[in-house]
């Protein structure tokens, strides 16, 4: 597996992972790439992993379902993690929230609703070696 920077030109596999892997792709279609730091895992030129911030809040982060379970995510969220300051924020859809509490994240409010979505707001509090 390769862990690299995504580029413009991936923008169409991005967005057909996206399309595998979430229940309503349609929300992303128009901002995927917009965020400040985006990254993909791929294995065999195919993406497989993708995640995207500003930078300290996660914007769209998935992994196919085919290659869940094997750390791909993890990689990915080391990833970020190294270029991201203090604190990690993101609004997990309520079935991710146990992916992110495996990942280190805490919720920090109970459940919210917007534009008639329900989200959990959770952070992950960054603690760097000196």
């Amino acid at each position: 597996m390769n862990i690299r920077r995504a580029k413009k030109k991936d923008l169409k596999n991005v967005s057909k992972l996206i399309s595998r892997t979430f229940d309503n792709p349609a929300r992303f279609e128009n901002n995927i790439l917009k965020g400040k730091l985006a990254f993909l895992a791929e294995e065999k030129n195919k993406i497989i992993g993708f995640i995207e911030a500003d930078p300290d809040r996660i914007r769209i982060f998935c992994v196919d379902k085919k290659h869940q379970g094997k750390g791909i995510g993890k990689s990915l969220m080391k990833k970020l993690e190294s270029l991201t300051k203090d604190i990690i924020y993101v609004s997990a859809s309520i079935p991710a929230v146990p992916i992110y509490l495996n990942l280190g994240f805490k919720k920090t409010t109970g459940k919210r609703k917007k534009n008639g979505r329900q989200y959990q707001p959770m952070k992950k509090i960054l603690t760097k070696q000196v």
